[in-house]
């Protein structure tokens, strides 16, 4: 038997009633304040709601609660289902519009949600060159004027770029025009501990109007978003609250957001409608800039014993990360601080060359192996992201399985070492080169295609 629509809405107010006393005011407030019943077919109820996560909430945590008081009332188990209902999502993006306007009147903003801002990031010892004079220009550009850019930000690329260098550049740049400015710095693992340990106290209308009414919101490791199911409305709402207010969303992805939020169609279109920068490794230029720093914050007693090219030497042997140009800087700095200074040494570039002979070496190989990298995504007409992902897609196999073959013949690499270089595992990398080594010999196009990297790779 079908109730008509009153008579259902007021056995669910006499539901709201019974849940008000048992959950307390301010759990029932939140979730279910804004309720109402859309339809009533014998003990079967569809209950509508505001929004898609206060439906999956209430599914999900607060479901036996309403069973229990709708069967004190009907005499029967019911059945239950959870919709969005326009009317009601409409009501709440009002109110919660108005709320959150007078939130950003209030001091007390939420900043405790916010990952620490590291005030040594600037765009001042940023090093760029060619390769990230586009972040460069951007970044800078979004200090002086926000959106200015674009709205969201996008800068992607892989570890060891200075994503997180540059996207920290542009939260210090900002408070340093203005220290007032309400700057929220997170990441989806730090968004989604914040948000657990909130709804354990009930303080999540505080949570959603920090993330909501701040000026500027920075996602860091924006990739891990795929991890967060449960979260992904929450994180939608955010960005489209950001969107409709125009103030700045800035994110940094390792892999281009088409590919890394290839299965959440929602969040990937709003960050593919803003400007999208990617970020490359630094080039010789960045990377003696890199080492330059490190050098110049040498006692100049110190500094007046390293070699003039050191710089130089540095950014020629070191190809890969920034951290890598860091790492060996440092290690050639702190040598000249605690053994050459007390001896008088002066560290040249063959004392340089000694010092960092094993991570040369490690270098090469892994600059050669990201060149190998580069010249397969060209000849296959694929992305470096793509050969780097875990997708099974046929058309990667043979481009995985050369780098394979091809990688191991340039290199002392494992076939561990080389699995890990593109996601794969050790027995991927063995079965690939098997697979090119049996090729080799039969197949001429194989071989001719072999060589042909082989020649451009030396």
């Amino acid at each position: 038997m079908s109730l008509d629509i009153v008579a259902a809405q007021a056995l669910w107010n006499e539901a709201k009633a019974i849940l008000r006393l048992k959950l307390g005011e301010r759990r029932y407030s939140l979730w279910f304040k804004r309720s109402k019943i859309v339809r009533a077919e014998g003990n079967r109820f569809t209950i509508g709601l505001p929004n898609a996560f206060i439906v999956t909430m209430v599914s999900d945590r607060l479901q036996g609660e309403i069973k229990e008081a709708l069967k004190s009332l009907v005499g029967n188990d019911v059945t239950l289902e959870f919709v969005v209902e326009p009317q009601l999502f409409q009501e709440y993006r009002k109110s919660e519009s108005s709320v959150f306007e007078a939130y950003k009147q209030n001091e007390d903003w939420g900043q405790e949600y916010s990952l620490p801002i590291d005030n040594r990031f600037s765009l001042n010892n940023f090093a760029y060159g060619e390769a990230n004079k586009l972040a460069y220009d951007c970044a800078n550009r979004t200090v002086t004027s926000p959106c200015s850019c674009g709205n969201p930000l996008v800068f992607y690329g892989p570890p060891g770029t200075g994503k997180t260098h540059i996207i920290l550049s542009i939260a210090n740049g900002l408070l340093e025009k203005n220290p007032s400015l309400r700057i929220m710095y997170t990441t989806p693992s730090a968004f989604s501990d914040n948000f657990i340990r909130v709804m354990r106290n009930e303080d999540y209308v505080r949570f959603r109007q920090a993330m909501r009414t701040c000026d500027v919101f920075i996602l860091d490791n924006a990739d891990s978003l795929v991890e967060k199911e449960k979260l992904h409305d929450e994180f939608l709402y955010t960005i489209e609250q950001h969107l409709l207010s125009e103030s700045q969303i800035i994110a940094a992805f390792t892999k281009h957001p088409e590919v890394a939020l290839a299965d959440k169609k929602r969040l990937r279109v709003r960050f593919l409608c803003g400007m999208l920068v990617r970020m490359n490794p630094p080039d010789k230029a960045a990377r003696k800039q890199i080492a330059q720093q490190v050098f110049d914050r040498l006692p100049p007693t110190a500094k007046m014993l390293l070699a003039p090219e050191a710089s130089e030497f540095i950014a020629l042997h070191f190809r890969g990360t920034a951290q890598s140009v860091l790492s060996a800087a440092r290690q050639v700095a702190a040598y000249i601080t605690i053994e050459a200074v007390e001896h008088n040494e002066f560290v040249s570039v063959d004392k340089i060359d000694s010092l960092l002979a094993g991570p040369i070496k490690s270098q090469s190989e892994q600059s050669l192996l990201s060149s190998l990298c580069e010249i397969l995504a060209e000849r296959f007409n694929i992305s470096e992201e793509e050969l780097r992902s875990g997708s099974r897609r046929r058309h990667l196999s043979l481009p995985r399985n050369l780098f394979f073959y091809i990688a191991k013949r340039i290199s002392k690499l494992s076939f561990s070492e080389l699995g890990r270089f593109i996601n794969r595992t050790h027995a991927a990398a063995f079965s690939g080169f098997k697979q090119i080594e049996k090729e080799y010999t039969k197949n001429p196009q194989i071989a001719s295609l072999v060589d042909e990297i082989l020649g451009k790779l030396t």
